[in-house]
């Protein structure tokens, strides 16, 4: 439940709240209301840099779901290029640089970081993988909440992620519970939702939670539905 219009200026009646439940096209609405933009006011560079990178991945898991066209894997692969030239032709001095304490040469060093980051960016960071397997969404927001120092969150405009999931996904009791909203913003703002179709919107679940191509509709209606099981049986709404 992001915020679509906020501001100092202008009266609480005024502000508008976007209950935004997931593959409901509310993407396009943030995009449309420059949201992006507007949270990156009054932040730090690094603050600043987390949020546009936050930003980006959202984008680049909507077009695929283990992304290997990106700028990551673009860097990675430079790095990895330059680190074999160096190891390969023995190009001194960097080839034999290394880290004190583990006598690692600074190319090995390079090109294993490349490689982990580009597996982890194409594969693990993906909306199949922290979406769908419980240890591994479990540590994702662990990692973003405390070695990320919760960077990648904007709790004035209720977006971006941090150990309670998705922000803007999170429904009106727990942005309530968490002090996100205050009541008092709650009663008197402007909200709205989009209601999808619920035939189509499991058909964009599937098309961007699905582990590829291997996975027919079928199998992951089934796998989904075993995944949702203690959500519906604790009365969860996402």
């Amino acid at each position: 439940m992001p915020w679509l219009i906020k501001s100092k200026d202008i009266p609480l009646e005024g502000h508008l709240f976007f209950v935004h439940v997931p593959r409901c096209g509310g993407t396009s609405l943030m995009q449309h209301f420059n949201i992006p933009e507007k949270v990156l006011n009054d932040r730090s560079f690094l603050g600043k840099l987390f949020m546009r990178y936050f930003f980006h991945r959202y984008r680049t898991l909507e077009k695929a779901n283990f992304p290997i066209a990106t700028r990551e894997n673009a860097i990675c692969l430079s790095i990895i290029t330059l680190s074999l030239l160096i190891q390969l032709l023995d190009i001194t001095p960097f080839s034999q640089w290394t880290i004190p304490l583990f006598q690692i040469p600074f190319p090995t060093l390079f090109l294993s970081t490349a490689l982990f980051t580009s597996l982890f960016t194409t594969f693990v960071a993906t909306a199949p993988i922290i979406g769908r397997i419980t240890p591994i969404h479990r540590w994702y927001l662990w990692f973003v909440q405390y070695p990320l120092f919760r960077v990648m969150e904007s709790i004035p405009w209720c977006t971006g992620t941090n150990k309670h999931g998705y922000i803007m996904h999170l429904t009106a009791p727990k942005l309530l519970g968490y002090g996100y909203v205050t009541p008092e913003q709650m009663d008197n703002i402007c909200s709205l939702a989009i209601v999808r179709n619920p035939y189509s919107r499991m058909v964009s679940i599937y098309g961007y939670n699905r582990f590829g191509e291997m996975e027919d509709f079928k199998t992951f209606m089934r796998r989904w539905k075993k995944l949702m099981k203690p959500y519906l049986e604790a009365g969860e709404k996402e």
